[in-house]
């Protein structure tokens, strides 16, 4: 497989799929939701075990690193919740946090700026979708402060900030580092995404002050599908995504990712649910630059 069809899926799989499956699945008090995030990562465990028993793997290699910080997402996710709840505006500024402190550790400490030495092309298409996902967090800003945001200390949301943002970040950078060393796809996923179930029982278990509408559970067969369905996205979306950096430098394939979580959702809305009068000449404008960055870089390398 080449890096530029697995980037290529990876899109197709967390930033198409995923947003189509939560959008149908709706919102439900946080209890609830972390409900599902339990239910949607022991889904994740049994298509890792899967994965396991068909592409098989035999490792010596000491896995608990990767297992903590599959733990810690389910936090993270929840950070983010509490965030957006206080203010969605600025929760858009940390959210750009997560690729570019990514980017950051791996050019400076896995040496990865030398990706774009004599290669202006690939430096170009960087700067455009940089732009794009610039231009589309300004937007994302303003559109969101639009809306009443919830009053709530400021030292509140920035811990809730903060706290998603380093775990997203670092954990994005640490899944690059051990592709590059020589880690199996099988074998993380399996240790992830054990983690990240252990960590959403210690999450559920922990939040029971949290307010809810009934009992958690699965009320519907198309609940239960959905949840289904995006426990496939994620794990696929995560899986695609470790492929690409063991191929290719994260300098190189994250900032196309980005892009296409930019355009993705955007692409569900207006096909899907037919939002097209929701964009803007900005907008558009957004779209282009991103798409046009990701082809000179895709064709660049």
């Amino acid at each position: 497989m080449t890096w530029e069809l697995a980037v290529t899926l990876k899109i197709l799989g967390g930033s198409i799929l995923a947003p189509l499956v939560f959008r149908f699945l709706g919102d439900v008090p946080p209890r609830e939701r972390i409900y599902r995030i339990m239910l949607q990562y022991a889904w994740t465990v049994v298509f890792a075990v899967g994965v396991m028993i068909v592409l098989g793997f035999t490792s010596s290699r000491d896995l608990w690193p990767i297992a903590v910080i599959g733990a810690l997402m389910p936090f993270a996710v929840f950070f983010q919740w509490r965030a957006m709840a206080i203010s969605p505006s600025r929760t858009g500024i940390f959210m750009e946090g997560t690729s570019i402190i990514p980017l950051l550790m791996s050019a400076i400490l896995l040496g990865e700026w030398k990706a774009f030495e004599g290669n202006g092309q690939l430096l170009f298409g960087f700067i455009l979708v940089l732009v794009s996902v610039a231009l589309h967090a300004r937007m994302d800003i303003r559109n969101k402060g639009k809306v009443g945001e919830a009053s709530s200390p400021t030292t509140g949301f920035l811990r809730n900030a903060v706290g998603f943002m380093l775990i997203f970040a670092v954990a994005t950078f640490l899944e690059n580092y051990w592709a590059k060393t020589g880690i199996q796809t099988p074998e993380f996923l399996v240790t992830w995404y054990v983690g990240a179930f252990a960590g959403s029982v210690i999450l559920f278990a922990a939040t029971r002050y949290l307010p809810r509408s009934t009992t958690p559970q699965l009320q519907t067969k198309k609940e239960q599908v959905l949840i289904f369905l995006a426990a496939v996205s994620i794990i696929f979306s995560l899986g695609l995504q470790f492929v690409a950096f063991t191929l290719v430098e994260q300098t190189v394939a994250l900032p196309i990712m980005s892009v296409g979580g930019v355009i993705g959702p955007v692409l569900v809305g207006m096909l899907i649910f037919h939002e097209w009068k929701m964009i803007k000449g900005w907008g558009w404008l957004d779209i282009g630059l991103g798409f046009v960055g990701a082809l000179i870089m895709a064709f660049s390398h």
